[in-house]
């Protein structure tokens, strides 16, 4: 699963660096972002008005409304079936974007928190996003799949956030259903490396 990641940079780095058009400048989550909270994802340019722009950053809460609760993981395996994610995965694939994320590992009677990073400067999630009625609200929310572990996650969880390659960005973005399916099976060539946060452990009881 994926239910907590980092985010440190901001709004302007993010859309520098991925070549990603602002929309959204509304305030988000900086540093450990839980469920709920507000995050940047880029997405495909759907408004024709904005003419040459093909990539664009919205800020969105982190996991689909039901039933009063946040559902902000979503199984790959059965993304493409579930009546509930089914057309977003189809119409409104997007990237979460990250520094790191965070997984527990059961140490004896601990849970012991890990930093979990890429080589490169940011992750990116794959995700999918969609608008709720909610009451009188609109809510605009994503939701990060989740596959099964590559070799390294293995011996600290048995899930793990979909991992997107910089190269396969357009290809999540904007291809059709065959090349989404190749890159949830490429997911287990991604390389990372763990870091043990000492000042966060949860007791089992």
């Amino acid at each position: 699963m994926c239910g907590r990641y980092w985010l440190e940079d901001d709004l302007l780095e993010i859309s520098s660096y991925f070549g990603a058009r602002l929309i959204d400048f509304k305030d988000f989550t900086r540093g450990e972002v839980f469920p709920t909270n507000p995050a940047p994802i880029i997405t495909k340019n759907v408004d024709k008005i904005l003419e040459g722009v093909d990539k664009i950053i919205l800020i969105y809460k982190w996991g689909f409304p039901l039933q009063n609760k946040a559902v902000f993981n979503a199984r790959a395996e059965t993304v493409d079936k579930k009546p509930f994610f089914k057309d977003s995965f189809i119409n409104r694939r997007c990237l979460a974007v990250a520094n790191a994320f965070f997984e527990w590992k059961k140490e004896g009677k601990d849970k012991i928190k890990y930093k979990i990073k890429k080589e490169s400067k940011f992750i990116l999630f794959g995700g999918i996003y969609n608008s709720f009625k909610v009451g009188e609200s609109i809510i605009n929310a994503f939701t990060i799949l989740t596959t099964s572990p590559n070799k390294e996650m293995k011996n600290l969880h048995d899930r793990m956030p979909l991992i997107i390659d910089e190269r396969d960005i357009d290809a999540w973005l904007f291809g059709d259903l065959k090349e989404a399916y190749r890159i949830i099976d490429s997911n287990h060539n991604n390389k990372l490396s763990f870091e043990r946060e000492e000042k966060e452990q949860l007791k089992w009881i």
